[in-house]
């Protein structure tokens, strides 16, 4: 895994300064990256997962209006990327989802 290809795309958007970060592989097609422990970049890694990354850019903006849960508000984008404020809790994982 390149980091570094990671961390210039978030410099270029990202203005802030950058105090630490951590990689987190293997997360539903997506490298993330957590920058300091307040900002979740999702990086898709196929053209499959570039194009459902393109239908969440359409689809969370609208969901976010009425979902009562709470849905990550896009801040940053790049054509295989997005960027948002860390949602803390659980992980939006099959399980919880079904108990919905």
């Amino acid at each position: 895994m390149n980091e570094d290809k990671y961390l210039k795309q978030i410099i270029k958007v990202f203005k802030e300064p950058i105090e630490d970060y951590v990689v987190i592989n293997g997360s539903y097609g997506n490298v993330v990256v957590e920058i300091n422990n307040n900002w979740i970049f999702r990086f898709s890694q196929s053209k499959i997962d570039i194009k459902q990354l393109t239908l969440e850019k359409l689809f969370l903006p609208q969901f976010h209006k009425s979902c009562i849960l709470n849905i990550p508000n896009i801040k940053y984008e790049g054509a295989d990327f997005i960027g948002y404020k860390k949602i803390n809790g659980e992980p939006f994982s099959v399980d919880v989802f079904n108990t919905l």
